[in-house]
């Protein structure tokens, strides 16, 4: 898919409108967006700590927790890559699996992306975030009746990314300009649950790497 036009988040288009009714639902939609954001960050501390006591040498880290990764990655390799593939095959439903399917794999990958990035791997947490906030607005979607799956994965990764990155206007600017389909609306809920949360978070510890 996206490969050969860069980043994108591939997103299910809306089918509903934002209305007062459904205001509620997104606002659950952003808070469980928010709270496997703040799953990413506490993995990526305990990892990153976990790894600087096993070894002060970078090079042991990297390869420790490469190994840890390939380990999760031969038993789901559905959490290979940057999860941008992944999550096209989850949105068209090439990938069938029930909501609680779908939040043990979003757990799962906010894991092997933390670990992954702790351990001093290249590259950012903005796609796998986006495929775990969109993964678990989907799973979310089919738990709740009336909640559109359009919109609650497009609030689920406004939110996981605005914890994630913990920089509102950064994770607003990536969402809307990568996003395959377009929920302004939703993506700003997400938005904005997420930096409330985030803003009650301690300052962020300097990177080691």
């Amino acid at each position: 898919l996206p490969n050969r036009h860069g980043l994108r988040i591939p997103l299910p288009a809306a089918q509903a409108a934002v209305d007062a009714q459904s205001l509620t639902l997104l606002l659950l939609a952003a808070v469980f967006g928010a709270a496997l954001g703040l799953v990413f960050l506490g993995s990526r501390s305990v990892a990153t700590r976990a790894l600087a006591w096993l070894s002060g040498d970078v090079r042991v880290q990297v390869l420790a927790g490469s190994l840890v990764f390939a380990i999760l990655a031969a038993i789901w390799p559905i959490l290979l890559f940057n999860g941008q593939e992944a999550l096209s095959e989850v949105v068209t439903g090439a990938l069938v699996a029930g909501p609680g399917l779908l939040v043990a794999i979003a757990l799962l990958k906010a894991i092997a992306a933390a670990l992954c990035l702790a351990a001093g791997w290249l590259g950012g947490p903005v796609m796998p975030i986006a495929f775990v906030g969109a993964t678990g607005g989907l799973a979310l979607a089919q738990l709740v009746p009336g909640l559109d799956p359009g919109l609650a994965a497009a609030a689920g990764v406004g939110a996981a990314e605005t914890v994630a990155l913990r920089r509102p206007l950064v994770a607003l600017l990536v969402v809307v300009f990568t996003a395959t389909t377009a929920a302004p609306i939703a993506v700003l809920i997400g938005v904005a649950v997420g930096w409330a949360v985030s803003a009650r978070l301690p300052a962020a510890a300097p990177a080691h790497h």
